[in-house]
Order: structure tokens, then sequence, then C-alpha cells
């Protein structure tokens, strides 16, 4: 068979195409930011008990996180709790975290405390979350977020392993 140069035309369009819309999709992989933040006393806080051994409340701590790559952020979490005193505490938060130049990541979380078995904290935690939107360098981004911390005995400091796994969009 012999191809026309019309044929060959055609052939070379799609070829071209086909080249154009595979070629143009980069494969996108998540990046992992581990960070250690440690906030300090509540800014904020409010309480609401309705006997010896439940209440809910709001607070408000501030601090810094401190990252695997060398970058810092300030911290501002916000969060809504009840407590099954002495048990046991749930606490749903959003978290902003500040960098350098202004970029924020914002995250939305759910954490189980408990009493620390071995007695080296009051509390101990882990929680999970997502992240809810990204400002100027991380706009666009989605993700999770994970979490575990302790906080201290005599100043209350609240110490946290955060990683932050993401996707940013295409530049």
């Amino acid at each position: 068979m012999i191809m026309t140069i019309k044929s060959i035309n055609v052939l070379f369009g799609i070829f071209a195409i086909l080249a154009l819309v595979f070629g143009s999709a980069t494969q996108v992989e998540a990046e992992t930011l581990k960070c250690k933040s440690e906030l300090l006393d509540e800014k904020i806080r409010e309480e609401q008990p309705f006997d010896y051994t439940y209440s809910v409340g709001v607070n408000l701590r501030e601090g810094m996180a401190i990252c695997e790559n060398g970058e810092t952020a300030e911290v501002k979490s916000f969060n809504l709790w009840n407590v099954d005193y002495p048990t046991e505490v749930f606490l749903s938060g959003i978290t902003v975290y500040t960098f350098k130049d202004y970029s924020r990541i914002i995250t939305k979380a759910n954490f189980h405390y408990i009493r620390d078995p071995k007695g080296e904290s009051e509390w101990i935690w882990e929680g999970t979350g997502e992240i809810i939107k990204g400002v100027k360098g991380f706009k666009g981004i989605k993700g999770s977020v994970s979490f575990k911390g302790k906080m201290d005995r005599s100043d209350k400091k609240v110490i946290t392993d955060i990683t932050l796994t993401y996707t940013l969009p295409p530049k």
C-alpha cells in the first residue's frame, strides 16, 4: 500500500496531538514535610464545666515549628475540646502555619488525648486531618496531616511531631 501525502499528514497530525496530550501531563508526586512544634500556654481559654468530670471549651495556642528541611513557621492552633476527666480529651482544631515569606498552610484535624501511662508527660495524643488551604507558595495545596505529641507537666508546653503529606499544582 502506498501512502499518499494526505494520509502521511493525517498520521503526523495524530502523533502530534498524542505527543501534546501525553507529553504535557506531568506526574505530580506527593511531598512530605516533617516538623516539630512547641506551643506555649494558652493565649485564650474558655471552659464550661458540667460536673467534676466533664467539660467543654475552646483555646488558642501559639508557638513555633522547626522543620527537618530547616524552615521555620509561626503556629497558631484554634481548638474546640471536650474533656472526660481524668481519662481522655477529644479535640478538633484548625492550625495555621505561617512561614517566613508569609506562605501559609492551614490544617483541620481531630485529636485524641489520653493520660500518659508512663507518667513522663501529663497528656499524650495522636491525630490526623487534612490540609484545607494554602496561601502564597502553598496556593492550591492538597494533602493530609498527622500528629503525635505530649504536654509537659511543669510548664504546660505542648510539643508535637507533625507530618504534612501534600501535592502542589504544577507551576
